[in-house]
């Protein structure tokens, strides 16, 4: 473990009903076409995202986030702009049992500096399907740095 880095036994314990993605589960069993969000298309119209659609989502893509090695209790961080797909994201981290870590465009690139034997990184597209660009050419994002193994 590195210098800088503490570990300590959590302070309460939960029900397991109280964690977010159970809650969601929960929420979208019992009413899959209620509203979980609302959000702009292509053409500027507003849609609304159901909890059915949205937990579907979430559990895809931790679908992947675990058959790409993210197991309970690691830190995946995530950067981009607050989305839809961001929100699929952070709640499929935390169905996985990882432990989301924002990281917002506007951090300075020292503070997102992450240490490459510990993680992987696992970008996407942009919502318009394109790579992300930024002056110093290609960024990943919005996306996830996923770590190797276990308590990375």
């Amino acid at each position: 473990m590195p210098e800088n880095e503490m570990i300590a036994p959590g302070l309460a314990t939960v029900d397991d009903r109280f964690h977010l993605a159970a809650m969601l589960a929960a929420r979208a069993t019992t009413r899959p076409t209620g509203a979980f969000a609302e959000v702009k298309d292509a053409d500027g119209a507003w849609r609304t995202v159901t909890l059915g659609d949205f937990h579907s989502r979430v559990r895809a893509v931790a679908k992947g986030l675990v058959a790409s090695g993210v197991a309970p209790g690691d830190r995946v961080g995530v950067m981009g702009d607050t989305s839809i797909e961001w929100s699929v994201l952070d709640f499929a981290i935390l169905t996985a049992g990882g432990v989301t870590v924002p990281i917002y465009p506007s951090s300075l690139v020292l503070a997102v500096r992450m240490d490459p034997r510990r993680c992987d990184r696992q970008g996407g597209r942009g919502r318009d399907g394109a790579q992300p660009r930024s002056p110093r050419g290609p960024r990943r994002g919005p996306g996830a740095l996923l770590p190797h193994g276990r308590g990375a």
